[in-house]
């Protein structure tokens, strides 16, 4: 289930730049159509970590000034990894800027911004770490 969040993340993003470079003034429909894929990836990053957060059992709790999710088995391990929380970030500025781009297109200027080729890199960089590492093994 895992790498079909992987895989359509990378779709998405990918698709969401493909869009945002071909949206122009003449164009308008490909800068919106990029904003709901980009939503579309910033959501489904999210359910990503929920549904990994369920899988695994995690607990918010509150060991510092910040609460964050912990898993229930062992106490002090928190949940996700510094890639999780790249990968969030990554998705709500594709948001952000798409956002941007369409409003630009909308009011019928040119968009200073022309590509942003962070989340397109994020996405694949994901894609390969997934598919490289190793998997669990269990003890019988």
């Amino acid at each position: 289930m895992e790498n079909i969040f992987v895989i359509t993340n990378f779709i998405l993003e990918i698709s969401s730049a493909v869009f945002d470079q071909l949206s122009s003034v003449h164009t308008p429909q490909y800068a919106l159509v990029s904003v709901a894929l980009s939503f579309a990836a910033l959501l489904l990053c999210i359910l990503d970590l929920v549904y990994r957060g369920r899988k695994e059992k995690v607990t918010l709790k509150w060991r510092s000034r910040l609460p964050w999710f912990y898993y229930e088995s062992q106490c002090h391990k928190t949940f996700g990894n510094l890639m999780d929380i790249i990968g969030v970030i990554c998705a709500v500025c594709q948001c952000i800027l798409t956002t941007i781009s369409y409003n630009f297109v909308r009011k019928q200027v040119d968009n200073p911004i022309k590509i942003s080729s962070w989340p397109i890199v994020f996405a694949s960089g994901l894609l390969c770490s997934k598919f490289l590492e190793k998997p669990d093994t269990e003890e019988e």
